[in-house]
């Protein structure tokens, strides 16, 4: 019974599942290119010597650097810190941004299953919530928040995002209810553009 007043038809628009996206690329660049992983391992310094980072120390021990290998930094909302220990700044923040993950039941629970008009088919924008239909799940995602590093749900944000969730598809709301929250730092400039490029203090 809520008004619509507009809407945007966007053909090229895409979704898709990130987790399942990064572990095929990883697949196909450890098996096609023989890239090697380095996994449960953090980053915390570099070591340098006349303007060339020669290695890394991480929670795990120190790796060395072959001469002249290129070292690219692509830590998401971590840049900053692992930046900060070059002397380098980055303009880049994070939000953190609230994501439920609502399990839809097998058809066989018929007494469970929402009919058909009542769960998104395709992605969805409604005010403050974008909600993405992949395959037998439902992404609802929310509003952000400034909270550093982060990736704790805080009790009365999770409640908001559950509230507006049901608010959009009532006919989920037990779903939603018994659907667990994820919360992930997304990497933000404060005018929204990408920063790549070369730095001029290190030849690598």
């Amino acid at each position: 019974n809520r008004a619509v007043f507009g809407a945007v038809y966007e053909p090229l628009a895409g979704r898709g599942n990130c987790p399942s996206f990064t572990k095929a690329l990883a697949g196909i660049c450890a098996d096609r290119y023989g890239v090697q992983f380095v996994k449960q391992t953090k980053v915390r310094d570099f070591t340098t010597s006349h303007g060339t980072i020669t290695g890394l120390r991480t929670d795990r021990g120190a790796i060395a650097l072959p001469p002249d290998t290129p070292v690219v930094l692509a830590a998401g909302s971590w840049t900053p810190y692992l930046c900060w220990r070059l002397g380098l700044f980055v303009p880049i923040y994070p939000m953190k941004g609230y994501t439920l993950m609502v399990d839809l039941p097998p058809a066989s629970a018929a007494a469970n299953t929402p009919s058909p008009q009542d769960v998104p088919q395709r992605a969805v924008t409604f005010h403050d919530m974008f909600i993405a239909r992949l395959g037998t799940q439902i992404r609802m995602s929310a509003f952000g928040e400034f909270d550093g590093w982060s990736t704790q749900s805080r009790p009365e944000v999770d409640k908001k995002v559950r509230k507006s969730a049901k608010h959009i598809s009532p006919a989920l709301g037990a779903h939603i209810d018994a659907a667990p929250t994820v919360c992930g730092l997304r990497p933000m400039s404060a005018d929204g553009c990408i920063i790549a490029g070369r730095t001029e203090q290190y030849s690598n």
